[in-house]
């Protein structure tokens, strides 16, 4: 009995789309990219942000300037999310948005500080959804923007 021969089927666009999810995954800050913890068990904010320059300066090749300015942007970003989350008078939904907007806005700047070849290898610019419209945190408003695309 004769084992199958492997196939590589689609490496680099596999490849993109790791390193894409991944970096989508470290501008939200999600736990699975990041593991860091300090005495107590819990990932500092310090642990985060060093392993989240060092993810992008791994798969983008940034230089010293760009590490630089990518922690000062991301610092700014942890800073405009915590605001947005403290405020319990928005609706949680609401919340979301802001942070989906904020998370945008923090993609734009980065991209900016980058090079054609980086650029190439950073996350993608979301579409706008169709006739301007914005999402307003409920699902069914939701699904009919995506369909007007």
């Amino acid at each position: 009995m004769g084992s199958k021969p492997t196939r590589r089927r689609g490496t680099h666009a596999t490849t993109r789309r790791w390193v894409s999810l991944s970096l989508w995954c470290l501008l939200l800050g999600l736990p699975a990219i990041v593991q860091a913890t300090d005495t107590a068990g819990h990932r500092t904010v310090a642990d985060v942000l060093d392993q989240r320059v060092a993810l992008l300066t791994r798969e983008l090749g940034l230089d010293a300037r760009q590490q630089a300015e990518v922690r000062r942007i991301l610092l700014q970003q942890k800073a405009e999310v915590s605001q947005a989350w403290s405020d319990e008078s928005r609706p949680a939904p609401l919340r979301i948005e802001a942070s989906r907007a904020i998370g945008a806005r923090t993609a734009e700047r980065i991209r900016t500080l980058l090079n054609d070849q980086q650029r190439d290898k950073y996350i993608k610019p979301q579409p706008a959804l169709a006739g301007g419209a914005q999402p307003t945190g409920k699902v069914e408003s939701w699904i009919t923007a995506v369909g007007n695309r």
